[in-house]
């Protein structure tokens, strides 16, 4: 590769700028810029011994050196931004379609990775997940550097470790159209960043010189900081206090009672074309067939027929009218038409229509759904649903039914259905009318007498990607993709789109960017006071794939790309929905609006983060704490939503309910449920208010990524703004002055100390430590070193420090105080003790600790409050209300003991081995605040909260020691009740929690390895003894021979060795299980480990798309593709999710699922191999399928296996027999034991080496 990349540049050397050496300093770094050389690169004139730069141009089809007269590279080094940029451009010779691989490599270095999470590093699975690439000297062994693709100008790229050169690349595989404009024609812009890192923060340092240097896409605007919501009312959330964002529509005035903003949805990145069904095509040949089929069909102007159609036979009395046949009780039919009117208005609205109905019987009992039925959509943002004008059942000739709309508000947009759903039978309509009180008609095309094309067929056509074979990029499903399931399974083919804004269609006809534009430019001029959009997929569909359509080359405003399979030129999506995005965030962020977009789980749009607002991601990825961090790290100081759907994703059981928030909070991240609002509040809303006011003040604070301690791993919110970046909200006096740190242990149980160094306490004159959960002071002490800080916490907890100045610190009691009494006034609404509350809590940020004596009034206020609120009857609201004023008196009554020096001790040991037993006493220093100590007591149970309420238990409270012991790791809660007198007031009873950790004696891992010279996969046990040394036993046992079945570690030893025979001929899959234990045969631990080997496939494989082979399917999940059985990868452990595997819809009909492999021409087989799917350590093979050959006119099965074992890979061979198809087809129930109805493959590879016996 070396010798390569080095030829690549003497070729460049000839064609690109001169050569002569130019000095260059960006900071502290300085470099030699020798034509396309980096040379001698140095840090504050220090030079990076062995470092050197270089860049050129390499053919990605025979990995040599572009043909000088095929490719010309013109670049230049500068210095710009305190950074060094290499900008140039690539130019191909002539007019065809070409590709080239731009390549910058470093000698002398490194890539370093870690976990992520506890050590500042870039985790290994995050690399190419975000554009910036740190770089290790090898000599200094210290990471001084970074390179990165500008924020601004986004393109294709892959950063590689070549260790065994010393090396590291950036490669930006280019294409070149002459399609393009004139700026990418045969041309391919780019810049690459490269600047100096602080090697004291790793990663952490690359990163935030990343946001310095592009401030604009990581800045945030955003002022309101809560959770998220949808589909469900907003007068039923119990909490609204915990919420900001209401995806969808309804009450204006409700979200903004209740300080919510409202964003209403669009999914821009697809359309939907709904097929006749029953059941789903074979393929994508048959998908296209049947959408033509339906686009020769008579079609109105207008409408948009959804089942059903245009009869020329019957009608009223024109030529035309809709029919809708129905032979199943569970079937929809429906014409529909969207009706914007020129100006929203409030007069009635007159629906008329007529309709024929022949043995129509209903099987819902609900009128509605034989009907002209409408929904309006409000200038409040609100909808009047299900507005109909209903007909009867039966037989019966034309018959007109008419009802009135009388709108609440102004009508923004109707929308009409001529509606036959849940009957059977047929029934026809004409003549559809909607009518204003002037008798102005807003329906177009009523009578259904014009007849037009599928606009959305035709929309399809104009704006779908394309794959490489230049078929459409298409999903074949049975389901919307939303968290409801239809009853009865539909046939949909759901279209990946360009959303390009710049893209333009012949006629100006529609293109995804002005639908959605026009969308929300028609809301937001109805209803000028809605705070945003919401976009659907905002890192899905588009982003997933490249789309290779030249008729779409001339709106690009990035780089073109290629396909690494066939190298046919493309766009690839995600820079189509980095434009849309950026468009909408310009036009609305100049309104005052924000942009909350959804990125679901994905790792592969990083482009996206940058042009939202607001950041949704996937709740389900919360037990991932790298994960986790990668999505603060695409968010910056913008707000980031784990968001929850229908489903509560477990959070129904207590322990995974805790650990959300929990995970949530330490990034920063607001934990939110959508439309399960009151179910998620009842199952954990207490751990919410625990949480979520200190998780508001973070964010108002702003994360860092750069924590500024030591000792212990940290986030930082606020404090010194080490990126640059400062929010809107971090001069509110509750967090002004402040820095917020997280901090969670990687472990149960530890005692740690945590530095603030210097720095962090910056302009802070006497700084003061609290817990911003407890509200209570956290003891520390000063030394040259920093502010040290003492920990005693485990995995099962998070603590979360606030550090100030004194002074702060009572600016933040009050202002504390007086929020809960604010969030207590809007959980309602605009209640009967909305303005009392709001007066009060004015009269609460007025207290300070000179005149603390006032706060007897303010007491008994808050009290009053509580009694009126505790007078109602039971329900989510009252407990909301009640935990909110509850928790305003508490907040005075430790602003007490902080203002008067008193503090609580623990006394005894924390920390202890399981079985042991552990002394804790807890002793109050009342300082002057005359408080009393009731007593401790302990909760075995896990829990993470503060508590609002001073329930006291009737036995077990002592102010002695409390002697604890547990079997088995975890936490005792140790809570302990303090009464303090408050002036002027009856005492305040508060409850303050300690934690002591029971640690596991030994902690094991295994890491697995391949060792393909003995054939034999290897298990390393790692066993880390937390508390004495100690001699060991660890053993291994499963279903196939282990070697050795057991070794004996000494008390310095802590690595055991097992080995596995692994044959090539090995694929079955097995559990292997690894205990530790005493020499007395005492149990410690206990781990498992996966046996699966993966041979390698013999040479010859021609089911490979480079080889032109294409890939079909049944059908797809969600993000799957079946191009990735042909792409040659079969050991896909390093890759994302949607690359490892292709899987069918987790559902089976009658007729199965298949995965069909087509051939060019016609290939004589006599071999396959079938790698399954591997996902979550565990394997997906098939229980029952067969193997089919296509004859000509029909499939004969060649092979059927039934009761398939557990394997990694299913080798099979026949007869050589010649074909141009093959498919592998499932019958129903025939999948993995686990999900028997999914069909989950990783690679197919089928050959012709004769028959093996």
């Amino acid at each position: 590769m070396r010798s390569i990349v080095r030829a690549v540049v003497m070729v460049c050397l000839c064609l690109g700028a001169a050569s002569r050496a130019a000095e260059l300093t960006a900071g502290a770094l300085q470099v030699t810029w020798e034509g396309h050389r980096l040379t001698r690169l140095a840090l504050a004139g220090e030079v990076l011994e062995g470092v050197r730069g270089e860049v050129g141009l390499l053919d990605p089809r025979r990995r040599e050196p572009a043909a000088a007269d095929a490719f010309r590279l013109d670049c230049d080094l500068r210095s710009r931004d305190g950074a060094l940029w290499l900008e140039g451009v690539v130019t191909a010779s002539g007019t065809a379609d070409a590709v080239v691989d731009l390549v910058l490599r470093f000698e002398g270095v490194s890539l370093p990775t870690g976990d992520g999470v506890t050590d500042m590093m870039l985790a290994p699975k995050l690399l190419n997940k975000q554009p910036i690439c740190p770089l290790r000297v090898l000599s200094s062994d210290r990471d001084l550097l970074a390179m990165a693709m500008p924020a601004e100008a986004p393109y294709v790229y892959d950063f590689r470790h070549l260790p065994a050169e010393r090396a590291v690349t950036m490669r930006l595989p280019l294409g070149f159209s002459n399609q393009a404009p004139e700026a990418f024609r045969m041309r391919a812009p780019f810049a690459i960043v490269l600047y100096a890192t602080d090697p004291a923060w790793h990663y952490r340092s690359a990163l935030a010189e990343y946001y310095r240097l592009f401030p604009e896409r990581f800045r945030s605007v955003e002022k309101r900081h809560g959770g998220w919501f949808f589909a469900n009312e907003t007068r039923n959330i119990p909490n609204p206090q915990h919420y900001a964002y209401h995806e969808g529509q309804g009450s204006l005035q409700d979200d903004h009672d209740r300080d919510m903003g409202m964003f209403p949805y669009n999914e821009t990145g697809s359309q939907t074309i709904q097929l006749p069904g029953p059941g789903l095509p074979k393929g994508y040949e048959d998908a296209m067939h049947q959408m033509a089929a339906l686009e020769a069909l008579p079609s109105p102007a207008a409408w948009k027929l959804n089942g059903g159609e245009i009869d020329t036979a019957i009608a009223r009395q024109g030529r035309h009218a809709y029919r809708a046949s129905a032979d199943g009780p569970r079937l929809t039919r429906h014409a529909q038409q969207i009706v914007r009117p020129a100006k929203a208005s409030p007069e009635a609205l007159q629906v008329s229509a007529w309709s024929r109905a022949e043995g129509v019987a209903s099987h819902s009992g609900n009128t509605h759904d034989y009907a002209i039925y409408v929904d309006c959509l409000l200038a409040d943002g609100s909808y009047q649903f299900g507005q109909c004008a209903t007909f009867k059942a039966g037989t019966h000739d034309w018959e007109r039914a008419e009802h009135t709309i009388t709108p609440r508000a102004p009508v923004v947009e109707l929308r009409v259905y001529a509606m036959f759903r849940n009957h059977t039978g047929t029934a026809w309509f004409d003549d559809v009318s909607i009518r204003t009180g002037t008798g102005e008609e807003l329906l177009e095309n009523g009578d259904f007498e014009t007849l037009g094309r599928r606009d959305d067929i035709q929309f399809v056509r104009d704006n779908a990607l394309t794959d490489p074979a230049g078929q459409y990029r298409v999903m074949i499903t049975d389901n919307w993709g939303s968290d409801v399931r239809p009853t009865t399974p539909l046939s949909l083919l759901r279209f990946i789109c360009n959303v390009d804004p710049d893209l333009r269609l012949p006629d100006d006809r529609l293109t995804p960017a002005r639908r959605g534009t026009a969308f929300f430019d028609a809301l937001f001029a109805a209803s000028p006071d809605l705070d945003g959009a919401y976009i659907g997929g905002a890192g899905a569909w588009t982003c997933w794939y490249m789309s290779h359509r030249p008729d779409h080359f001339a709106c690009i405003s990035h780089p073109l790309s290629y396909d690494p399979g066939t190298f046919v030129v493309g766009q690839h999506g995600r820079l189509q929905s980095f434009k849309w995005l950026r468009f909408i965030q310009d036009r609305y962020r100049a309104q005052g609006r924000t942009i909350l977009g959804n990125m679901g789980p994905t790792l592969d749009a990083w482009t996206s983060y940058t042009a939202l607002d607001i950041v949704g991601i996937e709740s389900a990825i919360f037990r991932d704490r790298a994960l986790m961090g990668y999505h603060r790290f695409g968010s910056a100081q913008k707000p980031c939503l784990p968001m929850n759907f229908i489903n509560l994703h477990g959070l129904g059981d207590r322990a995974t309910a805790e650990e959300y928030v929990l995970a949530s909070a330490q990034w920063g991240h607001m934990p939110s449920t959508g439309r399960m609002v009151r179910e998620g509040y009842a199952s954990y809303g207490d751990v919410c208010h625990t949480f979520y006011p200190a998780l508001i003040e973070m964010s108002q604070a702003g994360w860092e990524p750069v924590p500024l301690v030591e000792g212990v791993a940290a986030e930082r919110f606020g404090g010194p703004r080490s990126a640059g970046l400062t929010p809107p909200g971090s001069d509110h006096p509750i967090v002004a002055g402040a820095v917020y740190l997280t901090v969670r242990a990687p472990r149960a149980g530890r005692q740690a100390t945590l530095r603030l160094l210097p720095a962090l306490l910056e302009g802070m004159a006497d700084p003061v430590v609290l817990d911003a959960v407890q509200l209570c002071p956290v003891p520390s002490r000063p030394t040259a070193a920093g502010l040290e800080v003492p920990l005693v916490d485990g995995s099962e907890a998070l603590t979360i420090l606030r550090v100030s100045d004194r002074a702060a610190a009572h600016r933040w009691y009050a202002e504390r105080a007086a929020r809960h009494c604010e969030h207590a006034a809007i959980v309602r609404g605009r209640s009967e003790n909305t303005e009392r509350l709001r007066s009060l809590a004015t009269s609460l940020r007025g207290l300070t600790p000179a005149a603390f004596e006032a706060v007897g009034p303010l007491l008994g206020r808050l009290r009053q409050e509580q009694s009126l609120v505790a007078a109602e009857a039971e329900s989510l609201e009252r407990l909301s209300q009640l935990t909110e004023l509850r928790d305003a008196e508490r907040t005075l009554a430790e602003w007490r003991l902080f203002a008067t020096g008193a503090s609580l001790e623990r006394r005894g040991q924390a920390v202890g081995p399981v079985s042991a037993e552990l002394a804790v006493t807890l002793a109050l220093n009342p300082g002057g605040s005359q408080a009393r100590l009731l007593g401790s007591w302990a909760v075995p149970e896990r829990t993470v909260l503060r508590l609002s309420t001073p329930d006291l238990p009737a036995h077990g409270l002592t102010t002695d020691a409390l002697r604890l012991r547990r079997e088995l790791p975890g936490c005792t809660q140790v809570r302990t009740a303090i009464e303090v007198p408050m002036p002027g007031a009856d005492p305040v009873t508060v409850l303050r929690v300690e934690h002591v950790h029971f640690t596991p004696v030994v902690a094991m891992r295994v890491a697995r390895r391949d060792d393909t010279a003995a054939a034999a996969v290897v298990y390393t046990v790692t066993v880390e003894r937390l508390h004495e040394p100690t001699t060991l036993v660890v053993k291994a046992a499963g279903p196939l021979p282990v070697e050795p079945p057991e070794v004996r570690l000494g008390p310095a030893d802590a690595t055991a060795e097992f080995r596995v025979a692994a044959p090539p001929g090995r694929t079955t899959v097995a559990d292997l299980e690894f205990t530790v234990w005493t020499e007395q045969g005492r149990p410690l631990d206990a781990g498992t480990a996966e046996f699966r080997h993966l041979p390698p496939p013999p040479e010859g494989d021609m089911a490979l798309a480079e080889k032109g082979a294409t890939a079909s399917a049944d059908s797809s999940y969600s993000g799957y593709s079946p191009d990735v059985t042909i792409d040659g990868v079969w050991e896909t452990s390093a890759l994302h999710w949607t690359k490892r595997a292709w899987a069918s819809q987790d559902h089976a009909g009658e007729e199965g699922h298949w995965l069909e492999i087509r051939f060019p021409e016609a290939r004589t087989l006599s071999e396959l191999w079938i790698y399954w799917a591997v996902d979550n350590q565990q394997v997906y093979s098939s229980v029952h399928y067969e193997v089919q050959f296509w004859t000509g006119t029909a499939w004969q099965t060649v092979l059927a296996v039934r009761d398939n074992p557990r394997s990694t890979v299913s080798q099979h061979t026949w007869p050589p027999t010649s074909t141009d198809r093959v498919r592998l087809w499932q019958p129903k129930g025939g999948g993995p034991a686990v999900r028997p109805n999914i069909f989950w493959i990783s690679e197919v590879c089928l050959f012709n080496r004769g028959t093996l016996n």
